[in-house]
């Protein structure tokens, strides 16, 4: 049987921004859609389209990954279209919402989860972050990017990174959907391989997580068991 659900819009704490001076009610406002896949692997289509690039040194060590999300033509003409209404120049306001966005996430780790080796690294506060727009298939959508240093981050001989982004707080669709969104420069990237995991929630899971409204709140540690993980290993 083929499934075809909609849940209602998501509302998350963690990227809420600005609500008295837009008209949005949050950061991310997206319809977690559910179609024509079976139960046991159902999973929304991606809502943040992502893309990572990771640099190492001449020394193979990691020194500061940019990450970007690109969000759908929904949520990006509503933001700007509001944007335009209420002030007339979206340029300044992009710029205000970027520091707004980031200060937000940076009480979620930005979303993020960053493993050398198996060891766990904080991420510091982006070195620059930025919010523009990008013009894909006629449409106009919203870019938001943080390139965040690294620092003190060595390999042991597995030289392996494990890298993730999901919203701790709710059920949210961040996916880099291809292994070509992922990137490695410097170093010795050429030997590095790329895979993208894809994660495996079970029956019950899914389930509750199409039950969810946006009135529900009490979903801390739902997005990891639906994050997908990019694992790297450099020879």
């Amino acid at each position: 049987m083929k499934l075809t659900v909609c849940a209602p819009i998501v509302i998350t704490k963690a990227l809420s921004v600005r609500m008295n001076r837009f008209a949005l009610r949050s950061f991310i406002c997206a319809v977690v859609c559910f179609t024509g896949i079976p139960t046991a692997y159902a999973h929304p289509h991606a809502w943040i389209q992502l893309n990572t690039q990771f640099v190492l040194d001449e020394n193979d060590q990691l020194i500061s990954v940019t990450q970007t999300w690109e969000f759908d033509a929904f949520f990006s003409a509503m933001t700007i279209t509001d944007l335009l209404n209420q002030f007339g120049d979206q340029g300044l306001e992009l710029s205000e919402m970027s520091t707004e966005m980031v200060h937000n996430l940076g009480d979620y780790n930005y979303f993020s989860t960053l493993q050398l080796d198996n060891a766990e690294i904080a991420l510091n506060t982006p070195r620059k972050h930025s919010l523009a727009t990008t013009e894909r298939n006629g449409e106009t959508l919203l870019q938001l990017e943080m390139v965040f240093d690294i620092e003190s981050a060595t390999f042991s001989e597995n030289k392996m990174i494990q890298w993730q982004v999901y919203d701790p707080t709710y059920y949210v669709s961040m996916l880099h959907n291809s292994e070509s969104n992922v990137e490695v420069v410097g170093g010795s990237a050429a030997s590095c391989s790329r895979q993208l995991q894809a994660p495996e929630p079970s029956n019950d899971l899914v389930a509750y997580a199409q039950s969810l409204d946006q009135t529900q709140r009490d979903t801390a540690g739902l997005g990891v068991k639906f994050a997908e993980t990019v694992v790297i290993n450099c020879n």
